[in-house]
């Protein structure tokens, strides 16, 4: 796939060092890690990630990515961006030993100069290549286009070609060490033939899931068990729901047709509701769908509001690399604890059940509805895991979010990261395929994936350690 020949006759042993240790401190350059020579991460402005992640937006959308991988995509992406540039930020340390699995990367020379927005553009491009690969057709030349240009400014800023080799170098190493770790979290074999899914008869089960248009295909119904960046496995934010597993208590009534039943009542609130939206909660319900193919998904989303807050808040490289990472990968666990539930649950969906056991089998919900169980909302998931993270990162603070002025819908303005969030997570009951407990149980598996993130992902040195040092 690489259409671009780096380099040549530069060994990577030259210009790196292997950490064998995760530093506690940093800053001097003594440490595994840090790099005192060359010039700061903080010293570079956030909106060079900006352009690099508008450009995966539009890749995950042109390319129809499903939101469960679209959520992988950005939540590697944030891992390599951090650990690329973290050498020139001496007061963060290294997420190795702190996620999953996570191995040593390799490290810069403590004692040679580095450039590290040159580092940062070649890990971002090799990165996107690895990440995108299953899924691009034929456009890497954008990536191309974009790498080249970049580079193409860092010499024109005075980067010396050496100090240039050096660091792209470095970029390229560190991305690839990557992609050899994203390669261990079982993606792969949730793509294997032999795990084809068949969805569970409902013969004498009326409660169970079932594709609900002629020809759809369960879509990714192993998620559940992919590694997860900070979680231990699928059901550590789990849903407390037979047969499912998790702290999370379950809202959802058992399952029946009787029309004085909770169930039933339940259901009844997604079809009256559907009869009666209003206006703005018709445009709430279209703001926030997040289809594949039109927009970048609901993690897409969120993504786009970060970029937003770099813009508004002038943010450095250095902060902003930390909230990529942190919040994409929250979000990243909260999918695959959300999709260990929907196919653990397997609940049907409103739509079938309108038409099965409501007396209208015509129906069709304001939204499409998607080719997976309903239990529970996976935009739920993936918001209340980006507004817990944000919140902890930024502050409670009101914003206007204008993500889809490019498909026609205005932008709309909140008073903080919860309230969008909660937005999104009513858009869905709006749209007609959610039941309300889906909502805010998924709402719960989201802050609970934030909520780990944060708690297990350390990624500012103590100060009495960098104090010490």
């Amino acid at each position: 796939m690489m259409l671009r020949n780096l380099f040549s006759g530069v060994a990577a042993a030259a210009v790196l060092l292997t950490a064998s240790c995760t530093p506690k401190t940093g800053g001097s350059g003594q440490d595994s890690i840090h790099n005192s020579v060359s010039p700061p991460t903080a010293d570079f402005s956030g909106l060079e990630i900006v352009d690099w992640m508008e450009l995966l937006y539009y890749h995950v959308a042109n390319e129809k990515i499903s939101p469960p991988q679209a959520a992988r995509i950005y939540a590697y992406a944030g891992v390599i961006m951090y650990e690329a540039v973290l050498p020139g930020m001496p007061e963060f340390q290294t997420l190795s030993g702190q996620l999953n699995e996570m191995p040593e990367l390799p490290r810069p020379d403590p004692k040679l100069e580095y450039d590290w927005l040159t580092v940062f553009h070649e890990s971002m491009y090799q990165g996107f290549n690895f990440l995108l690969e299953r899924n691009i057709t034929g456009e890497v030349e954008t990536l191309d286009d974009m790498v080249d240009a970049k580079l193409a400014e860092r010499r024109e800023a005075g980067v010396s070609e050496e100090i240039m080799a050096r660091s792209q170098e470095y970029g390229k190493t560190l991305a690839l060490a990557v992609e050899e770790w994203a390669k261990t979290d079982r993606f792969d074999k949730t793509r294997l033939p032999s795990n084809t899914y068949k969805s569970p008869s409902r013969e004498g089960k009326p409660e169970l899931w079932a594709p609900t248009d002629f020809g759809q295909i369960p879509l990714e119904p192993l998620w559940g068990t992919l590694r997860p960046f900070a979680m231990a496995e699928g059901k550590t934010c789990g849903i407390n729901y037979p047969p499912s597993e998790g702290p999370v208590a379950s809202t959802l009534p058992p399952f029946s047709t009787d029309p004085e039943s909770d169930f039933y009542k339940a259901v009844k609130a997604v079809y009256d509701k559907d009869q009666n939206v209003t206006e703005d909660e018709r445009i709430i319900a279209l703001y926030w769908a997040d289809d594949p193919g039109e927009t970048s998904t609901p993690p897409g989303h969120w993504v786009y509001i970060m970029n937003n807050m770099v813009r508004s808040r002038g943010m450095k490289m250095d902060e902003a690399v930390e909230m990529y990472a942190l919040t994409s990968m929250a979000m990243a666990d909260a999918v695959i604890s959300v999709w260990y539930t929907k196919f653990q649950v397997n609940m049907v969906r409103p739509k079938t059940y309108v038409r099965e056991f409501m007396g209208d089998p015509d129906w069709e919900p304001w939204v499409e509805t998607p080719p997976f169980p309903e239990y529970a909302s996976g935009h739920s998931g993936f918001s209340a895991a980006a507004a817990t993270v944000l919140t902890d990162l930024l502050g409670d603070q009101p914003f206007v979010d204008s993500t889809h002025v490019i498909i026609g819908l205005p932008p709309r303005a909140y008073d903080n990261f919860w309230a969008a969030a909660r937005e999104a997570a009513e858009s869905r009951h709006y749209g007609g395929i959610h039941y309300r407990a889906g909502i805010e149980d998924a709402l719960g598996q989201g802050k609970c994936a934030g909520e780990t993130v944060l708690s297990k992902v350390r990624t500012r040195i103590p100060k009495e350690e960098t104090a010490a040092n």
